[in-house]
């Protein structure tokens, strides 16, 4: 409830200074889509505390079916931002995947800067 009410005043605070676009909505939907044989599909995501400078992760793998592979959540200290806490998650995402040896993975986040280095080359 207090995660909803801050991203709500920062919302408006957002707005008031950059003003209101009501021409635009987002609709978010998705749906697994199902990967060729030889993929598997790790999913994760963080949480952070900002009074306690705490975080925890959350990642879970699946195989191209959909079906449980293995899952991981982990608590992390001294994380100062929400960025750092996404990062830390793919970290833990990438080391699960190494140590199931899984070779064809799709990864997938919500944070955009965190994917947008992920896939990048250099």
């Amino acid at each position: 409830m207090e995660l909803n009410c801050r991203a709500i005043g920062w919302l408006k605070e957002f707005q008031h200074w950059h003003g209101k676009n009501e021409k635009h909505s987002c609709k978010v939907s998705q749906k697994w889509t199902k990967l060729d044989a030889r993929w598997s599909k790790c999913n994760f995501d963080a949480a952070w505390d900002e009074q306690r400078g705490v975080g925890g992760v959350g990642v879970v793998i699946r195989n191209n079916r959909g079906d449980f592979v293995a899952a991981m959540t982990t608590g992390h200290a001294a994380i100062s931002s929400p960025l750092l806490a996404e990062i830390m998650a793919a970290r833990v995402a990438a080391f699960l995947v190494k140590e199931k040896q899984l070779q064809a993975t799709v990864f997938e986040g919500d944070a955009l800067l965190v994917m947008t280095g992920l896939q990048h080359d250099g």
